[in-house]
């Protein structure tokens, strides 16, 4: 497949190469190894753009000695908070725009992130091509970089971390299915006799007590095929229906556009003010999932934060009872349930057509371990 890279992590680069024509480029990178290609990662050209994937991530080599201070760099890209960018890793620490935005965090990753510093920007085209200026050595630019995250262990009883989960688990099904997806074998969430082979394999392949027991050693292997984002507050089987693109055209309520068949975005029954965050997308039925821009408000309601209330859609329950909604611009008609749609590009990446049920949270950081 053709592919290219972000117009705005190209112009980075000039930029960088501009201000430090002898700087060391050991480890600058964009297109993923074959290592990034078995795992999801911005390294791979998984945006769609025109015929061409888009690699939406960069590498920049830390060289100091010769102008290059990725470190003070990184920290001066969260003090600027450029819209265009969705997280950085640099120096063991992560920030990302809309998860604890600007915000540094430890980084959990198989590599620390020392001697390059990692820039990822949003999947959007207004974003990932827009060549404005990143003012990566301009005034201010010249900041000291906070000490990197403390190297101490994580509280193992810590409620983000992955549970264990060995044959016979109950109600992990997601945490089995990316087991599932990441080690090649059929999708189900069922933890059984299959899974428990593929375990011990990879157990076995990798070095570790081939015990079938997928705990925090084997996570961290599995983090070397992907660094799964963790997930929080989950709306799980919420039902989903496609919108947008040229068979039903739609305006975004946030821009004045219409919205596209080729671009990855939901539509949430919320008016979301400021930064809208990002929403990962996981088809119940097979697993697939896709990280999307919130571009619209809906469906059938304007007013339903219910992942806030730990409620089920609104259209869902009067679904569920026949009853046409109340109020809101769908007044007088009864709702097919919908509680989040998606873009047709993002459906055709999770592999839902028309309608169908997903789970789907505000997006953690795709924290790869490269």
């Amino acid at each position: 497949m053709a592919w290219r890279v972000a117009k705005a992590l190209l112009t980075m680069r000039d930029q960088v190469n501009d201000h430090a024509p002898n700087r060391n480029k050991r480890s600058d990178g964009t297109i993923g190894d074959t290592a990034h290609k078995s795992r999801s990662s911005d390294h791979n050209a998984w945006i769609q753009d025109s015929g061409y994937g888009v690699v939406s991530a960069l590498d920049i080599t830390h060289d100091p000695n010769n102008g290059v201070d990725t470190w003070a760099m990184a920290e001066w890209l969260r003090q600027k908070r450029d819209a265009r960018i969705k997280y950085v890793i640099s120096n063991k620490r992560i920030f990302s725009s809309t998860t604890s935005p600007w915000t540094w965090r430890k980084y959990t990753g198989s590599n620390p992130h020392s001697s390059h510093m990692h820039v990822s920007v949003k999947s959007t085209k207004s974003h990932y091509d827009n060549t404005r200026d990143w003012d990566l050595f301009g005034t201010g630019a010249n900041v000291q970089p906070s000490p990197p995250a403390s190297e101490t262990k994580p509280d193992p009883d810590s409620p983000t971390l992955r549970p264990v989960l060995r044959r016979g688990t109950k109600g992990k099904d997601e945490y089995v299915r990316t087991v599932q997806r990441l080690l090649g074998i059929k999708v189900d969430g069922i933890f059984g006799p299959a899974t428990d082979a593929a375990v011990l394999g990879f157990q076995r392949g990798t070095g570790l007590t081939a015990d079938g027991i997928v705990g925090p050693d084997t996570w961290a292997q599995l983090d070397e095929l992907e660094q799964i984002p963790i997930d929080t507050g989950m709306q799980r089987n919420v039902i989903c229906t496609v919108f947008g693109g040229k068979n039903n055209p739609e305006k975004s309520a946030y821009q004045d556009r219409w919205i596209t068949d080729d671009e990855h975005g939901v539509a949430l029954p919320f008016r979301f003010r400021g930064d809208r965050p990002q929403i990962d997308v996981i088809n119940s039925a097979n697993g697939k999932r896709v990280v999307c821009e919130i571009v619209d408000v809906g469906p059938w309601v304007t007013d339903d934060e219910y992942w806030q209330k730990a409620t089920r859609p609104v259209a869902e329950q009067y679904h569920q009872m026949g009853k046409p909604l109340p109020s809101g611009p769908n007044k007088g008609r009864v709702p097919n349930g919908a509680g989040i749609d998606i873009t047709p590009a993002a459906a055709r990446d999770i592999g839902l057509v028309g309608k169908g049920k997903v789970n789907w949270a505000i997006a953690q950081d795709e924290d790869e371990g490269e």
